[in-house]
């Protein structure tokens, strides 16, 4: 894992409030992160793979997923984890974002909870509560994912 805790990205998000990125940037950001929901929730891989840069890094050690590296490897997870019929959500909550140290980058941390369906039914139970770390690239078609590292909160026993 890098060698930061989530309590140091904690640290460098709240102390950067003051930098805020632009309004539309943000917004763009929103959205990306709200679409990877979505389309990890529908297992649509192809759109998933779509949200990051080519070369991006997928960090989900701590939940005991692997370590991705560039879009081959986060389509291989994503199609393994998420197969056509699986029933889960995840809800996002509002993520606090920051500029970057160089121009065109973001970071944020995005609180997320994950449910599950429990029965093959509608009930529902959470499993996972995480915050997305996140780093973003602005590239020539909007604000993708360069890096998304998952951070382990809570989870249900």
């Amino acid at each position: 894992m890098d060698e930061t805790t989530i309590e140091d990205e904690a640290r460098h998000a709240v102390t950067s409030v003051g930098a805020p990125l632009a309004v539309d940037d943000e917004r763009a950001i929103q959205r990306l992160i709200l679409a990877y929901g979505m389309c990890v929730d529908f297992a649509l891989i192809d759109e998933v793979v779509d949200l990051f840069v080519p070369d991006a890094v997928w960090d989900g050690r701590e939940f005991g997923f692997p370590l991705c590296h560039g879009a081959e490897e986060i389509r291989a997870q994503f199609e393994r984890e998420c197969p056509p019929g699986l029933r889960q959500v995840h809800v996002m909550e509002p993520p606090l974002l920051a500029l970057g140290e160089v121009p065109d980058v973001a970071t944020g941390l995005v609180p997320f909870n994950a449910l599950q369906c429990l029965d093959g039914g509608l009930r529902a139970g959470q499993h996972t509560y995480g915050i997305y770390a996140d780093r973003y690239r602005r590239s020539a078609t909007g604000w993708k994912i360069e890096r998304r590292t998952l951070r382990l909160r809570l989870v249900r026993k």
